[in-house]
């Protein structure tokens, strides 16, 4: 972050201009006095590189403070967030890959229902009791005693 620091004698004029551009939000201003006391200055910022300032008495000295554009971050806030947004969507596709190549894997490890029926009525048959009472709608009470 680049700061600049300009002075300017008040010569009635409540518009100024800077040398450089500066960033939105960043533009202060303070003026001295005849007796060297440093006061803060009401600045509006007007865009650009030009700022407008409260009426003071001619021939004070005005000392403006601002950070010069593209220095900050939220200066070149377009380009940081399509750069963190891109890294974000990589993850996500990333993340997303990883999520269906488990869906696949679970897709081709699954029983089919005849496979399913076919396991149920060996077990059944092997211990001796029903595991499941008409069309698979409840669990046999065989099961919980």
């Amino acid at each position: 972050m680049a700061q600049a620091t300009e002075s300017f004698i008040n010569s009635g004029n409540t518009i100024l201009q800077t040398s450089n551009k500066y960033s939105p939000k960043t533009v202060k201003g303070k003026y001295v006095t005849d007796t060297q006391d440093v006061l803060d200055l009401v600045v509006t910022e007007l865009g650009e590189n030009y700022i407008e300032i409260e009426e003071i008495p001619l021939n004070y000295k005005i000392i403006i403070t601002y950070t010069i554009i593209g220095t900050l971050q939220e200066d070149n806030k377009d380009e940081y967030d399509i750069k963190e947004r891109l890294h974000k969507l990589e993850e996500a596709v990333e993340s997303l890959y990883e999520i269906n190549k488990a869906y696949k894997e679970a897709l081709n490890n699954r029983l089919n229902i005849t496979a399913f029926n076919a396991w149920v009525k060996l077990i059944e048959k092997k211990m001796g009791i029903k595991l499941i009472e008409g069309n698979m709608n409840h669990i046999s009470k065989e099961l919980y005693k």
